[in-house]
């Protein structure tokens, strides 16, 4: 569908040059037969106006192509998060969820190259590492972030995404010993209602990795994340009430 629209483009481009070339050649015939106009004008009027008509289409288009391309991303883009939001409802199993929306990040922004989801822990203050992309390492033998603290304490925190060009001249950045290393990051929090429930944190080896487009896109699927966690945790709880219940009776 996308590889027609733009041969239709191709098409309507070519037309119109070729339109706007036998339209300028019989104005010019028209100033050389009746009004007399010297040839050699006629000609050089004829290369000027078609040069602008050209310059003209020629930023038309280019423009044109960009936005096509732009909301062909996004349509896929919004396709994709469709989907995702079916998968995330049809799991229960928080560790699973997890990992199935990371993996969904990582795979949706393309130039993000691992992440990390950590949840609250309300009761220490703390933000706790629970998944990981990729399986890099193994999400139990990370640190902790206290809220407040780092890129990823204060998203949660202030409950907004943040993206930080380079870690490296970030002074909010924290480096943590899991033997990986990444020069961009992207941090959404994981918001249902007012309340944090942790945040999910994208990577990438390259500087300036993320664009705004990112950060929205990370943000609509954390949001769709939130939802899904917070229904698997109320799963888990009355799983757990109904298995009590059955062993008192």
């Amino acid at each position: 569908m996308e590889d027609t629209s733009k041969a239709q483009l191709e098409n309507l481009k070519r037309s119109i040059i070729v339109s706007m070339a036998v339209i300028l050649a019989l104005l010019e015939s028209f100033y050389f037969f009746v009004m007399k106009v010297p040839l050699v004008q006629c000609v050089l009027e004829w290369l000027f106006r078609l040069s602008v008509c050209f310059v003209i289409l020629y930023f038309g288009f280019r423009y044109i192509f960009r936005m096509q391309d732009r909301t062909t991303r996004y349509l896929n883009q919004m396709k994709m998060l469709h989907e995702v939001g079916k998968e995330f409802a049809s799991l229960v199993d928080l560790p699973q969820l997890l990992q199935a929306i990371l993996d969904s990040a990582v795979a949706i922004i393309s130039t993000a190259s691992a992440g990390t989801i950590h949840l609250t822990d309300e009761s220490r203050g703390w933000l706790m590492p629970r998944a990981a992309s990729h399986h890099q390492f193994v999400a139990a033998e990370m640190g902790g972030i206290p809220l407040g603290r780092g890129v990823a304490g204060l998203a949660c925190k202030e409950k907004r995404t943040i993206h930080v060009a380079d870690v490296s001249r970030d002074p909010r950045f924290i480096a943590t010993d899991t033997g990986t290393s990444f020069r961009s990051l992207l941090v959404a929090p994981l918001m249902m209602g007012d309340r944090c429930l942790g945040t999910i944190s994208l990577h990438s080896n390259e500087t300036n990795a993320f664009t705004p487009d990112d950060e929205w896109l990370l943000f609509t699927l954390a949001s769709q994340a939130a939802i899904a966690i917070e229904n698997a945790r109320l799963y888990e709880k009355v799983t757990d009430r109904m298995r009590e219940a059955t062993v008192l009776h």
